[in-house]
């Protein structure tokens, strides 16, 4: 009853506030993301405090619009905005996906907390950043917000070993708040990302805050000893300095040494293994993979429908010695055999729309005549946070989780407002590739 009292009076509170102020609502939100570890149920609905938030967070952004919404989808069309046509098809994907799932209840949970809510967070919030642009650092602030204090209790829980629970105990991998080692650097990578960029920006009176985040972060993924994000983030921070002109002879020299010095050191041999996945680790990844694709290929155009991955594989699974996942731990076969072919098109579509934003200039115009695509500042820290979350994606689960999925969608909202930047608000001072 305590526990209901105290989910209900952050409810209110939340809701207080976001009533007076949208836009600090759409910052508690970015800050609030693992709220979905806090979980109850309505009948037999399951719920997470995250979900709560989002509901308000959407409900009360009506009241912007007073009431109004389809004049606030009328501004989401195809004609208006890029993203929308990928979005409905990955919607209707969804929902195949639970007609086609062995459990449609849980599969219904999945549909609304993975896909419905996130989606309509998308759009409140590109909405909101279109007209308030400003607003884009409050908002990577209050991710990072979040993340910064994941990793602090991390550190603690290296050092207590609080809270820490089997069998990670054992190897003394932090989980912070969550149930297993992964789910930290699945979280705190892409945080990473926007920390370091974010401090490098010009004229930022927040540089301590951001490198602060950045180090304790990196930190917490080191003592979780999550290897694929300690990978990715490198592999990404790699990226962004060589597409920035006054820093790329520098990256490249400095990878170039260091595999000079990893080929002579003694460890060679184990990071080789690692990298090209003949380790454990890597070996059971490799088994799933070759039993997904078994499974895809009796069930190509639908998969395995949501949440239906484990109950499909049962008879595919030949490699007993492993577990079977939740997932097979590879972006694309993730999202086909929780979406089908129509997911796998939806996502591939929105990746490339994504991508050709980088072409700035004014090839299109928005309704308002302010140029389609502009590249500054807040699009690369969240395109390269994006692109994180895609080379973490080749070896684990990035989006199939309630926080990831809101995260993922509250940086393509970066995005889509940022399409509609004015040309004063143009820059490349972060990355001036």
């Amino acid at each position: 009853m305590i526990y209901i009292a105290l989910l209900l009076i952050i409810s209110i509170i939340y809701a207080v506030i976001t009533w007076r102020h949208l836009d600090h609502g759409l910052y508690l939100l970015a800050a609030g993301l693992p709220t979905y570890l806090l979980r109850f149920s309505i009948g037999p609905i399951p719920m997470t405090l995250l979900e709560v938030l989002v509901l308000i967070f959407i409900v009360l952004s009506l009241r912007a619009e007073r009431g109004n919404l389809m004049g606030l989808l009328r501004r989401f069309t195809p004609r208006n905005d890029r993203f929308i046509a990928p979005i409905c098809l990955l919607l209707m994907a969804a929902t195949i996906g639970v007609l086609v799932a062995p459990d449609k209840l849980s599969a219904l949970g999945i549909w609304k907390a993975y896909f419905v809510e996130p989606i309509l967070v998308f759009i409140v919030a590109t909405d909101l950043l279109r007209k308030r642009s400003d607003d884009i650092n409050r908002v990577l602030t209050g991710l990072c917000a979040g993340g910064l204090f994941i990793a602090v209790f991390a550190i603690f829980q290296f050092f207590t070993g609080w809270g820490l629970p089997a069998p990670w105990d054992v190897e003394n991998r932090v989980v912070s708040l969550f149930p297993y080692p992964n789910a930290v650097g699945l979280y705190l990578a892409p945080i990473i990302v926007i920390s370091v960029l974010m401090s490098l920006t010009p004229r930022n009176d927040s540089r301590i805050f951001w490198i602060a985040t950045a180090l304790l972060s990196s930190i917490a993924i080191v003592l979780s000893q999550s290897e694929a994000a300690i990978v990715a983030v490198l592999a990404t921070l790699f990226l962004g300095a060589v597409l920035t002109k006054r820093l790329r002879i520098a990256a490249i020299t400095t990878v170039v040494a260091v595999t000079i010095l990893v080929a002579i050191s003694p460890f060679h041999q184990t990071i080789f293994d690692k990298l090209t996945l003949n380790d454990y680790s890597g070996q059971v990844r490799q088994s799933q993979w070759r039993e997904t694709i078994l499974m895809l290929k009796d069930h190509p155009v639908f998969g395995a429908g949501l949440n239906g991955y484990p109950a499909a594989m049962d008879e595919y699974h030949t490699d007993t010695q492993y577990e079977i996942f939740q997932y097979p731990h590879t972006l694309i076969l993730n999202i086909w055999s929780e979406l089908g072919l129509l997911g796998l098109i939806a996502f591939l579509w929105l990746t490339i729309n994504i991508i050709l934003s980088l072409r700035g200039g004014t090839t299109k115009q928005s309704p308002e005549g302010l140029p389609r695509f502009a590249r500054n500042d807040n699009f690369w820290i969240a395109f390269l946070a994006l692109t994180e979350t895609t080379i973490h994606g080749l070896a684990d689960v990035p989006y199939f989780k309630n926080d990831l999925a809101v995260m993922t969608w509250i940086l393509i909202a970066i995005i889509a407002s940022t399409a509609y930047a004015k040309p004063t608000q143009i820059s490349t001072q972060c990355l001036d590739a």
